[in-house]
């Protein structure tokens, strides 16, 4: 099924446990609330047992800058 991402919730959760050698440590847990139940995404796909394709993009570039980053980039002085 050719799914969009959705926007997933996980709220954490931290509960303080003993170990069988009266050692504390912490168990990570949470809960997962699925925030839009669009039949579309890919948590409501899963949730049926669809195989979910997302197709998906990073870029965190910031293009508006870039033009004048070179600028400085080119300027014989600054190096």
């Amino acid at each position: 099924m050719i799914t969009s991402h959705s926007r997933t919730v996980w709220r954490d959760k931290y509960e303080k446990r003993t170990d069988p050698f009266g050692r504390d440590y912490y168990w990570y847990s949470g809960e997962y609330n699925i925030a839009n139940g669009q039949a579309d995404t890919d948590d409501v796909a899963l949730r049926n047992n669809f195989v979910s394709i997302t197709p998906i993009h990073y870029d965190i570039t910031f293009k508006d800058a870039l033009g004048s980053l070179k600028v400085l980039e080119n300027n014989p002085q600054n190096h």
